[in-house]
């Protein structure tokens, strides 16, 4: 496997300015939580063995800061990676190409995640910290970090999909919200609406 579509949009990407300023305003952003989440759980404890048990709450202002930094960042870097072929006019090449249709579908999805991917290896470390001060087990984080990866495999195929939907990156982009709150909000509204069956527990 070659994988030759991939490497050229990982090239691409690292040849823009907005990648690496979009990728240091976040790893500030998630510092800056993780500082504020240390010290409002520092800042009580008069020994450290007051802080024991308490890494539940790292965790969670960290878990929430990564959820929100995927709805926000990943539709931005994905909803232009079959718009901008199209307006590049190198779509008809990339289809004519030995290429099949789902290895570009699969090489453009693989290329949006990476960045975001590369964010969730970033944050390990300051995971691994709340898991020391406890209050969170080891299960519950790998499953915090499976939902996470779930979280952009998800938002990223929606994105794609809307960039091929759409002519340009803007629609593609408004198009990934709809229809990202289409998919969260539609089937709670039908039940509370008696319109199904399906019983979500509440």
């Amino acid at each position: 496997m070659e994988l030759s579509l991939f490497k050229r949009e990982l090239i691409e990407l690292a040849q823009r300015k907005r990648t690496y300023g979009l990728r240091c305003l976040v790893w500030l952003v998630f510092f800056v939580v993780f500082l504020f989440a240390y010290i409002d759980l520092t800042t009580p404890a008069s020994n450290m063995l007051q802080m024991l048990g308490r890494g539940n709450q790292i965790t969670e202002a960290l878990f929430i800061t990564l959820i929100l930094t995927i709805y926000v960042l990943n539709p931005i870097m994905a909803c232009t990676a079959i718009t901008s072929e199209k307006e590049k006019q190198t779509l008809g090449l990339l289809i004519v190409s030995k290429l099949t249709p789902t290895s570009i579908v699969v090489e453009k999805i693989a290329s949006r995640m990476l960045p975001l991917l590369s964010l969730l290896l970033v944050s390990a470390p300051l995971f691994a910290v709340a898991y020391l001060f406890g209050g969170v087990t080891f299960m519950h984080t790998l499953i915090g970090l499976f939902i996470l990866f779930s979280t952009i495999l998800q938002v990223t195929t929606v994105a794609v999909f809307c960039s091929a939907l759409f002519e340009s990156g803007i629609a593609a982009f408004w198009g990934t919200y709809v229809l990202l709150g289409l998919l969260y909000f539609t089937l709670p509204m039908m039940h509370e609406f008696h319109l199904t069956r399906v019983d979500f527990g509440v």
